[in-house]
């Protein structure tokens, strides 16, 4: 089997990464705040009594030790962190992949309205993981963050940012209130079309207008609440000019599983005749350059005959246990699988994220 790539992997946001901020930045620093009773706070979906304050705004700040324990001792909380990523590369080869692409955790849902605050936090977080993930021998890689509220600066990040070992581009499936098919994003992408860079759009918001429609009668947000912005946006991606604009430009969306591909592509495109669906549905996304993560519980076998094996990835969502899986053995799992050939498998755990991540 050629190299595994783990293709959704997260970290926990701890107070090291905002070391990285310059002095002048430091004003914007994160603030930890323990609370008397829990709060309703983004993106968790439980009360947090453990908190960060960032710009006049509250998010959760994840206690590592806990989730250590609910991953039953498989997630170590210096691998979670990227405190030490001896202790993550331990994981992966327990785990049994060759490499780690790195998502946020803190970022899926932050949505500061000052961009200077955007801009801070955005770069201390790059900074971070580019150090941390230096002396991974190319195994440890990472989606760097963007500041779309300081075009100007985050275009040039970019760069800086792949020369440092970052993969790929993260994207919310709402930026602001906007799909991601906004004219506004065009400068991003022709900078990521250029360096061979994918947009990932990852499972989360940051609309405010989105946000205020999300919550059942208890205040209580869902999963799919958090995976709805993401198909809208894949939604956009497939139907849009994007892919004649920036033709080379691919798109990867991630933690929504596969099992909505076929639906969505053919309401998307509103096909009322006879058509094969399943060339079409595969057409769509060889054509546009869509990657989507697929689960090892999904019934793949049905799957592939309408997504092909050209355009799936897999994820274990290391570093948040019970979203994705139980165990971070997820791969493992795939290979056991005695409904996917040996040839779908090398594709789906390696060549497709090779082609998506720009690493073939």
């Amino acid at each position: 089997m050629p190299k595994i790539i783990d293709a959704d992997t997260h970290l926990i946001e701890t107070a090291a990464i905002w070391e990285h901020m310059t002095e002048k930045e430091r004003v914007h620093r994160p603030q930890a705040i323990e609370l008397d009773e829990g709060i309703m706070v983004p993106p968790i979906q439980a009360p947090m009594t453990s908190v960060w304050a960032i710009d006049g705004q509250l998010y959760a700040r994840t206690n590592l030790e806990m989730i250590e324990e609910f991953s039953g001792g498989e997630v170590k909380p210096g691998a979670l962190g990227m405190t030490d990523p001896d202790e993550r590369l331990k994981a992966m080869d327990l785990q049994g992949v060759d490499m780690h692409v790195i998502f946020p955790s803190l970022f899926l849902a932050l949505a500061p309205e000052s961009p200077a605050v955007e801009l801070a936090l955005s770069r201390a977080y790059n900074r971070f993981l580019a150090d941390r993930c230096s002396g991974g021998n190319g195994r440890l890689r990472w989606v760097m963050q963007p500041s779309l509220k300081n075009m100007d600066e985050t275009l040039k990040e970019i760069a800086w940012c792949k020369d440092r070992g970052a993969v790929g581009i993260h994207l919310r499936g709402l930026e602001g209130n906007r799909p991601v098919d906004h004219p506004n994003f065009y400068p991003l992408y022709r900078v990521a079309e250029d360096l061979d860079l994918p947009i990932c759009v990852h499972i989360g918001n940051a609309s405010p207008a989105f946000r205020q429609i999300r919550r059942n009668t208890e205040d209580r947000p869902s999963r799919f609440h958090m995976s709805v912005p993401t198909l809208m946006s894949f939604t956009a991606i497939a139907t849009s000019e994007i892919s004649t604009v920036f033709p080379k430009l691919r798109f990867g969306f991630f933690e929504i599983g596969s099992s909505w591909l076929t639906y969505l592509v053919v309401q998307a495109h509103k096909v009322r005749d006879h058509r094969d669906r399943k060339e079409f549905t595969q057409s769509v996304m060889r054509e546009r350059n869509l990657y989507v993560t697929c689960e090892e519980h999904e019934e793949l076998p049905l799957i592939l005959q309408y997504a092909g094996d050209a355009n799936l990835v897999l994820g274990s969502d290391y570093g948040h246990p019970g979203d994705v899986d139980e165990s971070i053995f997820v791969q493992r799992k795939f290979l056991g699988r005695r409904d996917v050939t040996d040839e779908q498998k090398r594709r789906i755990l390696s060549d497709n994220a090779q082609a998506l991540f720009g690493l073939s």
